[in-house]
């Protein structure tokens, strides 16, 4: 066999993960990678058993080559799943340790979206103080960072909060509704004119 011909079997062993290796250890890297966004999208997609096995083979592959950074992340994962299943005590009391352990990485990725769960959790179990106080942590964060593709998501449930707690602030909610309404109506913009660009 060439030696072409025997990097081309190698790279296609990994084809699900992307289309070039460079060694084992690389390999395994992006392979953790790819089992832990691919638990996010089956989160968005509603696929929660699937993305369960997925988070839980992302811990364990990170225990194994004692990668810190995914460890956190696939328990993060854990704790989301928790939440949208209705394990909300189990989910609050893992969140808020494992957000921690995941801002000594140095990462702020996704970390707007996950204190917006930590803080509808909070919700739930009628902590409104916490509720709002990881919201306003979710939006300074978005803010700061640039990470803006849930900025929409982060207002709507601000507004949610505000709204279910015990000092009703009309105004202020109305204020991140209209925020989330704008955000909106800028994807709704820029997928547009995507869109026409491409035809």
């Amino acid at each position: 066999m060439s030696r072409h011909g025997g990097q081309k079997n190698r790279g296609s062993e990994w084809r699900p993960y992307g289309r070039w290796r460079r060694g084992r250890e690389t390999a395994r890297r992006r392979t953790r990678a790819a089992l832990g966004f691919a638990s996010l999208i089956n989160v968005f997609c509603g696929n929660y058993a699937e993305a369960i096995g997925a988070a839980d083979e992302t811990i364990s592959l990170a225990d194994e080559k004692g990668s810190l950074f995914f460890k956190a992340f696939g328990t993060l994962l854990r704790c989301l799943l928790w939440f949208l299943t209705g394990n909300v005590q189990s989910a609050v009391q893992t969140l808020n340790s494992t957000l921690a352990l995941f801002r000594t990485t140095g990462t702020t990725v996704f970390s707007p979206l996950l204190l917006s769960y930590l803080a509808q959790a909070h919700m739930k179990m009628g902590q409104f103080h916490d509720a709002h106080r990881c919201i306003s942590e979710a939006i300074l964060v978005g803010e700061t960072t640039g990470e803006r593709w849930c900025e929409g998501e982060l207002h709507r449930v601000a507004a949610e909060i505000t709204l279910m707690s015990s000092r009703i602030d009309a105004p202020n909610a109305e204020e991140h509704l209209e925020h989330a309404l704008r955000s909106r109506e800028r994807k709704r913009r820029a997928h547009g004119s995507c869109e026409r660009r491409r035809a």
